[in-house]
């Protein structure tokens, strides 16, 4: 599990996955728009998975 999640992690944070053209959009509003909710939808992942991860905790006595 832990090799599929750090191999999805390189995947995502290479450069070259990070350095792209607009494909379509071009630098315009609606590019900038479409990575502005990306960011947000990973933003809003890790909290929620930081939230189960405390509950997850406390339920299973782990410290």
């Amino acid at each position: 599990m832990i090799k599929k999640l750090t191999s999805l992690s390189l995947i995502f944070s290479t450069s070259m996955a990070m350095a792209h053209e607009g494909h379509g959009m071009a630098n315009n509003n609606w590019h900038t728009f479409f990575h502005f909710m990306f960011w947000l939808l990973v933003a809003a992942v890790a909290v929620k998975g930081y939230r189960w991860w405390q509950q997850y905790k406390k339920i299973n006595n782990i410290k």
